[in-house]
């Protein structure tokens, strides 16, 4: 065996043994990481629930309750979130780590705004059409969908909108409830060619057919301020009664 050969093999040698030694230490020092994270002082003993009114406490405790003892380092924050807010009424929840053992979660709750009358009770749906629940008795402060047929009976969390039968309506809603002057509306009454609107402030709105919805929502938008900022009297406003909105006033009260 040549000079060079024996070299070489050392080298090879040398270089093995260098990795070996890498690699113990790296692994002694993940064992030591490991066995650190996975000390008692750093397994969740106390979970703080804050900013809920209409959701129990419990409920959202039961719904984190597999953190209990678990290290805080492998909890994913993500995933808490998840399981929180499969309650229907919990919008956004977030998650803080409160070292070494406690973990915080802050919930902003759903608000219903709109009451659809079911059979012999009442659906809360909030702004974003979720269905939050069944309630017996009628909520003076929320907008009344009336005259609209469902498929089906919705569940807590399901989205309204994929149980009206009537797309227009569906399409209707879905659209309003994401405008401001969705604020106004007191009650809705649906049937198959047109929609009026009761308004918060006394007006009447004969919205009309379901063509061009988004238009003449935002015309609306722009007629009640007007109306607000004129101090017009008004009761009611036709929005198909020409080729622009009509808006009656009450000409009795008028000089």
């Amino acid at each position: 065996m040549t000079d060079k050969k024996i070299v070489k093999k050392r080298r090879k040698k040398r270089r093995k043994i260098k990795y070996f030694r890498i690699f113990f230490l790296l692994a002694i020092f993940l064992g030591i990481c490991y066995f650190i994270l996975n000390l008692g002082l750093f397994k969740i003993s106390k979970i703080d629930v804050m900013g809920n009114k209409k959701v129990e406490t419990e409920a959202i405790l039961e719904k984190t309750d597999y953190l209990m003892g678990k290290s805080i380092f492998f909890t994913r924050k993500s995933t808490v979130e998840k399981s929180v807010k499969s309650i229907p009424y919990v919008d956004t929840v977030k998650v803080k780590k409160k070292f070494p053992s406690k973990v915080e979660l802050t919930v902003e709750e759903r608000k219903p705004s709109i009451m659809i009358p079911n059979k012999d009770k009442f659906l809360l749906i909030d702004s974003t059409g979720t269905f939050l629940e069944e309630v017996e008795s009628f909520t003076y402060d929320l907008t009344i969908i009336e005259k609209i047929d469902l498929n089906g009976d919705p569940k807590s969390g399901d989205k309204i909108f994929d149980f009206i039968v009537d797309d227009r309506i569906d399409n209707f809603l879905e659209l309003a409830l994401s405008k401001s002057v969705f604020s106004y509306f007191e009650k809705l009454h649906f049937d198959e060619k047109e929609t009026v609107i009761d308004l918060n402030n006394g007006i009447k709105v004969a919205f009309g057919s379901y063509n061009n919805m988004e238009y003449k929502l935002d015309v609306l938008q722009k007629i009640l301020d007007d109306v607000e900022k004129d101090g017009t009297n008004a009761t009611m406003i036709l929005m198909e009664e020409g080729p622009y909105p009509v808006l009656v006033t009450d000409f009795e009260k008028i000089d």
